[in-house]
């Protein structure tokens, strides 16, 4: 091959041939290495093995083909790292505890960007009372309000968590929440723009107010009302009724409530209160100190306790907000508690069996609320202590007064219809059947890391009428009439949960539980096999030295 001379490569004209003529040199140079690099690297590496590996070894008194001494040798190692495994997996929790401690919030891991801003959208679904007799009940001509049960009316939570602040030295974490709504009319029966009667709250929650000051304050009251020409109900949209709407009353006592530095919420509405950014912090537990109590919350608006009552237990915020739950209590089945703020209280669930879900293929724990959660102290003496709210007297059977936390407004829980309640609030209002709605509220949880994967929670929104003497918008209604607005049904179901949340579930509860059981017992397994490789490599090595030794007898014969 003749390389170019100097006064060629000046050429300009013959650049191009002196570039084709280099690059056929160097093919054909590396076309002649690769066909001939593997036969000559297996001729160096056959001369190290014949000149620097001796064909046999002794050990322990032993000689062997050095081949074989590298077999025991790999058999070895693989059986001692099969028992290593097999021990961490059948006699250790560091696998258990590796998963689990996923599930720690910690600023920037993978579970608080899933907790920070969740992807399943919890849907609301409203069913509202329309009071279709206000002109005959008004007149006096019907003795009775009637209600007829509308909806349900759809709504699609989003919920952010924001103002993130970590205490790493507590374990916890500090937030406020976020929260819009999408009305959902694929899933509705009815119309945004459908009207109903409903009770004016705001009236109603005022004259509750003003029943126990002297009759001159309960007289300016009820001029107010009738200045601003209010009436016992309100012939309103469902939208606004749902999403929040402004009221003139309601505007004038939230200025009330600011001069004693109390901030309500802007506007009246089943989600009012919940819509747009929370003024209070909550604080959680993150789970990096003590994995048991992951998502318990800690204190709610800087205080540890509710401090509306007489007891310490229902007092307790100790509970979560619904998502997520200890992992050591759900593999234990042990009760369990979800904080409501707006209910004044936390709820208890408990355990009621084991489940399949998405087709049988997810396996899940169902816990649910008991029946007998609003029963009065005479059958459920733990209740006693939530009667403090009513003046010491206690609601009627199957309700909860939440009047603590909503700035004193005679807000009461029921069962949907009053199911499972004192049959006296069944007498006051017609149109009403218990036996019609299922009452019953259920969570499906991960058995093995506690959250959430579909469940259903089932609550109705009442108002209790406290007249006040002298205030004759309410003269119409009976004292202590319960008045019912509205059941709310919250949940998180299968066809509506996004597909990267579908996919933690099946790699939580399918996935995962076949890659420990692969590790565990193919570990198992491996070391048997290696030991059993071991011995008959052993068993063959000991034959081949017999062997050589009745040779080597034989020839000194």
């Amino acid at each position: 091959m003749m390389y170019p001379d100097l006064e060629t490569l000046r050429r300009g004209s013959d650049a191009d041939k002196v570039d084709v003529n280099c690059s056929s040199y160097f093919q054909a140079n590396c076309n002649q290495i690769f066909e001939k690099g593997p036969a000559f690297t297996k001729e160096i590496l056959g001369k190290v093995h014949a000149e620097m590996m001796p064909k046999r070894t002794q050990l322990f008194g032993y000689e062997m083909k050095t081949g074989k001494l590298f077999l025991v040798t790999g058999l070895c190692m693989i059986f001692l790292f099969s028992c290593f495994g097999t021990t961490v997996m059948l006699f250790t929790n560091l696998f258990d505890n590796y998963v689990l401690s996923q599930l720690i919030i910690s600023n920037g891991s993978d579970a608080f960007r899933i907790w920070e801003n969740p992807t399943p959208k919890a849907l609301y679904s409203f069913h509202i009372f329309n009071y279709t007799n206000i002109g005959d009940y008004e007149l006096g001509n019907d003795k009775k309000p009637h209600v007829q049960e509308i909806g349900p009316y759809v709504y699609s939570e989003n919920l952010e968590r924001i103002d993130v602040r970590f205490n790493d030295e507590a374990g916890t974490v500090s937030y406020r929440e976020k929260k819009t709504y999408t009305y959902r009319p694929d899933l509705s029966q009815g119309s945004q723009e459908d009207r109903a009667f409903v009770p004016n709250i705001p009236l109603i929650s005022g004259s509750s107010m003003v029943q126990k000051e002297n009759y001159f304050a309960r007289l300016g009251f009820s001029g107010l009302l009738s200045a601003l020409e209010e009436k016992a109900f309100l012939h309103i949209d469902i939208d606004s009724f749902i999403s929040g709407y402004e009221d003139r009353l309601y505007s004038l006592s939230a200025n009330y409530f600011k001069w004693q530095n109390v901030d309500i919420p802007k506007r009246v509405g089943l989600l009012g209160p919940k819509v747009g950014e929370s003024n209070k912090f909550i604080t959680m537990n993150t789970g990096i100190k003590d994995i048991n109590r992951l998502a318990l919350v800690e204190e709610m608006g800087g205080e540890e306790s509710l401090g509306l009552y007489a007891a310490d237990s229902c007092n307790s915020i100790e509970g979560t907000d619904g998502s997520m739950y200890p992992p050591k209590l759900i593999r234990e089945k042990q009760p369990l508690h979800i904080m409501f703020p707006e209910f004044c209280r936390r709820i208890p669930i408990v355990f009621m069996g084991e489940t399949k879900i998405m087709e049988g293929k997810v396996p899940a724990y169902t816990y649910t609320i008991p029946e007998d959660v609003f029963d009065t102290p005479d059958t459920k003496p733990e209740n006693e202590c939530f009667c403090v709210l009513d003046g010491g007297k206690c609601p009627l059977k199957g309700l909860s007064s939440t009047s603590g936390c909503n700035y004193g407004s005679p807000i009461y829980l029921s069962y949907p219809h009053f199911h499972n309640a004192d049959p006296r609030l069944l007498k006051d209002v017609t149109g009403l059947d218990p036996e019609s709605v299922d009452f019953r509220s259920y969570l499906n949880l991960q058995p093995s890391m506690g959250f959430m994967m579909t469940g259903r929670n089932v609550m109705q929104l009442n108002i209790k009428v406290n007249k006040a003497f002298g205030v004759s918008q309410v003269d119409i209604f009976e004292d202590e009439i319960v008045l019912p607005i509205a059941w709310v049904e919250v949940f998180l179901d299968e066809p509506n949960l996004p597909k990267e949340f579908v996919d933690l579930i099946n790699f939580v509860s399918i996935t995962l539980p076949c890659v420990q059981l692969v590790a565990t017992y193919g570990s198992l397994l491996t070391s048997i096999f290696s030991f059993i490789g071991i011995l008959l490599v052993a068993r063959r090595i000991k034959n081949d030295n017999n062997f050589c030794l009745q040779r080597i007898s034989r020839d000194d014969a």
